[in-house]
C-alpha cells in the first residue's frame, strides 16, 4: 500500500519477485566470476598508476570518471552479492528449522535482490558507453557520434517531457504504466513506437480524457516529432559527413596500435609498412 499525500488516498500495489534460496554455480559461471574479480581489479592497477602519472589532467578528463563509476558499481555489487547470500542462508536456516510452517519474511533479501540487479544496469549501462567509446577508431561508428554530438541541441524532447508531466498528473492514482515519471516516460517512449498496450487501461478510467490525450499525443509526437528528429539527424549526418571527408584518416585502429608500439619502445618515429 502507498499513501498520496496530494491526492489524499491509497493506492494498492501487488508485485511478484521470484528468487531461489539455494544459488548454485556451474563451474563455467564461477570461472567467469573470477576472471570478472582479477580483470577489476588488474584494472584499477591501471587507473591508479594513470592517475600517479596525468595527476591532474587525469581529473579533466570524463573518460575517468566512467572508468571509476565501473569500478565502483562492480565492487558495490561484489558487496550485495555477498549481503544476498548471507540473507539466503539465513533464511534456509529458518525454514529447515520450522519445517516450513513458520512464514519467513522475504522483503530484504527481495530489496537486496532488487539492488544487485539495479547494480547490473549500471554497470552495463556505463560499460556500453566504454565500448563505444572504444569503437571511435571506426569510422562508421565515429560519424554517428558527431553526428548525435551536433544535433543534440535540436534534439531536446520539449514536447515529449511536457505529454510525460501531463500523463503522469493525469493517471498517476489510476495506473502503474504512469506511477512515476521514470515509467510514465518509458511508457510514452513506447507509445511512440506505436506500441499501445496502456490504451485499453486509459479508456477504462475516461474514455474522453483517454481519447484527447492519446490523439493529441499521436499527432503532435508520432506523426511530427518524428519526423522532424529523422530530418534533424539527415541534415547533421550530412554536415558531419561533410566534414569528415576533409579531415586525414586518424581512425585507423593499425595505425594506432603502430604509434604504440613504438612509443613503448622507445621510438617515436613510425615506419610505415
Amino acid at each position: 500500500m502507498e499513501y498520496l499525500p496530494s491526492m489524499g488516498c491509497l493506492i494498492p500495489r501487488v508485485s511478484f519477485q521470484p528468487l531461489k534460496l539455494v544459488q548454485l554455480y556451474t563451474n563455467i559461471e564461477l570461472i567467469y566470476i573470477i576472471i570478472y574479480l582479477f580483470l577489476i581489479r588488474y584494472y584499477i592497477y591501471i587507473k591508479i598508476r594513470l592517475i600517479i602519472e596525468h595527476r591532474l589532467s587525469y581529473i579533466k578528463q570524463i573518460w575517468s570518471y566512467i572508468n571509476w563509476t565501473i569500478i565502483i558499481f562492480s565492487w558495490i555489487g561484489v558487496g550485495f552479492h555477498f549481503m544476498r547470500q548471507a540473507e539466503l542462508k539465513r533464511l534456509g536456516k529458518l525454514f529447515k528449522f520450522s519445517h516450513g510452517y513458520y512464514p519467513i519474511n522475504l522483503q530484504f533479501v527481495s530489496y537486496l535482490n532488487n539492488l544487485l540487479t539495479d547494480q547490473l544496469g549500471f554497470c552495463c549501462f556505463f560499460t556500453t558507453i566504454k565500448l563505444l567509446h572504444l569503437l571511435r577508431f571506426n569510422r562508421r561508428f565515429t560519424l554517428l557520434w558527431l553526428t548525435l554530438q551536433k544535433a543534440k541541441g535540436s534534439l531536446i524532447g520539449i514536447m515529449f517531457t511536457a505529454f510525460t508531466s501531463l500523463f503522469y498528473l493525469l493517471f498517476n492514482v489510476h495506473l502503474y504504466e504512469f506511477s512515476t515519471l521514470f515509467i510514465t516516460a518509458q511508457t510514452c517512449f513506447e507509445m511512440v513506437t506505436l506500441n499501445f498496450n496502456t490504451a485499453d487501461n486509459l479508456k477504462n478510467i475516461d474514455l474522453l480524457l483517454a481519447a484527447i490525450c492519446l490523439l493529441l499525443f499521436v499527432a503532435l509526437i508520432v506523426c511530427f516529432l518524428v519526423n522532424m528528429f529523422i530530418s534533424i539527424i539527415v541534415d547533421n549526418f550530412n554536415l558531419i559527413r561533410y566534414n569528415v571527408k576533409k579531415e586525414k584518416d586518424q581512425y585507423e585502429m593499425i595505425k594506432f596500435i603502430q604509434k604504440k608500439f613504438y612509443q613503448w619502445f622507445g621510438k617515436y618515429t613510425l615506419i610505415l609498412l
